[in-house]
């Protein structure tokens, strides 16, 4: 079966016919952009799923046979790109995390909230859509842009002022037999314009700390007269900082490296990405009353995929995957810095019946004023993410061992009700913290691990990990 454009197949599994049923009528009336096909078992579920392209999956998590957690590992081999929603007990918060972790995209919770469930499929569907657009829109790119150099080198100026990182970028490409490439080497920013102007790369890759200038000053040199410069230009960073991303990106860098986590094919998609960026602007800059309105366009669509994936669309905080990309980075940043990072986990006390007495909006504007308060209570440096239904992790840098950071973080949210359209509403929070952590995933448990003695003890008070008492 192949579904017309800007169509998207949903399939729903579950070995209970009648949920079967409900779900297939909520969908079905979701939009006539959307074709429903249901699976009584796994097997059944991946016997349509190799023979067509899904877009959304809704997966019971307890069935006879292969469990929704077996189905989840397969059809992530087998159709990576098709976004998972598990459908799991309320009663069972286990399961929606390790669904999480496998790569499920969200999660439901029986009885079903059908509004809630219409709601997720929309989004969904309409980021499968774009995701697939996406990827279609590169492999046209890729293929011109690897046709133009079929004939001649790409030709790459790298701009380091350290030897051996010069060396070792140069060593990556060496090893991408995928390419083609003719290198130079400069080591400070007054060198970059007349080894632009002698040797007219395709692609310069520029260190941003540099020892006469920073990348933003290089950038400026290089901009034309539209402001933006007339070359590729990936910046490569010591640490991932979204201050210095965001301000490279808007001074025309087409993207950014980190130095730790480079490689021989991420070097080589990153310029060839840069490169097709790059062939579109010149493209745009000669037609652009009849180009440059569907490329902006174009953009507006991956950027806002790209900060989709990364951010919760309620409260506008990182997600799961944001902050678990976040922290990877501050930790290799810290530990090469000797700071500390510690974790404090979060979660809404009795935010069940909150929507249980007063409705899911007005639980969503709790979780929204919650979200404000701690964004306020910490600094510019600490991370606040939703983590999952009410629960947010927090990370917390170079925190001197005391309650005090925590403390504000509780009080932020019990010192005074919120304004919602129900009325004020009160609520408080627990919170588990892990001090000074050496591991991510054990950091994470040691703060979900003090986050549930903290419930245990009674709610509205901070544990933290390893203590034997309360800490609030």
């Amino acid at each position: 079966m192949s579904l017309p454009p800007e169509r998207t197949l949903v399939l729903c599994i579950d070995d209970d016919p009648l949920m079967l049923n409900a779900l297939g009528r909520a969908l079905g009336a979701l939009s006539p952009r959307v074709d429903v096909l249901t699976a009584s078992n796994g097997a059944e579920a991946l016997d349509i799923v190799r023979a067509q392209e899904v877009g959304v999956a809704f997966v019971d998590l307890i069935m006879p046979g292969m469990d929704g957690f077996e189905l989840l590992n397969t059809l992530r081999q087998v159709s990576p790109h098709t976004e998972v929603v598990m459908i799991t007990a309320e009663d069972d918060p286990a399961s929606v995390v390790a669904a999480m972790k496998a790569g499920a995209t969200d999660y439901l919770t029986k009885p079903l909230d059908l509004q809630r469930l219409q709601t997720v499929a929309a989004n969904l569907v309409e980021r499968f859509l774009l995701a697939a657009e996406n990827r279609r829109l590169w492999r046209v790119l890729r293929q011109h842009r690897e046709q133009a150099f079929a004939s001649r080198p790409i030709r790459i100026l790298i701009v380091e002022d350290n030897s051996d990182d010069a060396l070792i970028v140069r060593r990556l490409f060496e090893r991408d037999t995928a390419g083609n490439y003719d290198i130079r080497t400069v080591r400070c920013a007054r060198e970059v314009v007349p080894a632009k102007e002698q040797f007219n790369p395709d692609c310069i890759l520029l260190d941003y700390v540099l020892a006469d200038a920073t990348g933003l000053d290089v950038l400026s040199q290089l901009s034309a007269d539209n402001g933006q410069p007339d070359v590729a230009v990936v910046v490569v960073t010591g640490f991932a900082d979204e201050h210095i991303a965001a301000a490279t990106l808007r001074a025309g860098a087409a993207d950014i490296l980190v130095k730790t986590n480079l490689s021989s094919e991420l070097l080589h998609r990153t310029v060839f990405g840069a490169l097709e960026k790059m062939d579109l602007m010149r493209k745009a800059r000669k037609q652009e009353e009849e180009t440059g309105n569907v490329i902006r366009q174009l953009k507006v669509k991956r950027d806002s995929l790209a900060y989709d994936a990364d951010h919760d669309p309620l409260t506008g905080v990182l997600n799961r995957r944001g902050m678990d990309t976040h922290m990877t980075y501050a930790f290799r940043h810290n530990h090469r810095q000797s700071d500390t990072i510690s974790l404090a986990m979060c979660d809404i006390d009795y935010f069940k019946k909150v929507n249980d007495k007063y409705g899911h909006q007005v639980g969503d504007e709790i979780l929204i004023g919650v979200t404000q308060r701690l964004q306020r209570a910490v600094r510019d440096n600490d991370r606040v993410s939703r983590y999952g239904g009410e629960e947010f992790l927090l990370l917390i840098a170079n925190a001197d061992g005391g309650l005090e950071p925590y403390e504000r973080l509780r009080k932020a949210v019990a010192e005074k009700p919120f304004s919602t359209r129900a009325g004020e509403v009160s609520v408080t929070i627990s919170i588990g913290v892990a001090m000074a952590i050496s591991n991510i995933d054990k950091g994470i448990a040691q703060a979900d691990s003090a986050l549930y003695d903290a419930k245990s003890r009674g709610r509205n008070q901070i544990v933290i990990a390893g203590n034997t008492g309360s800490n609030q």
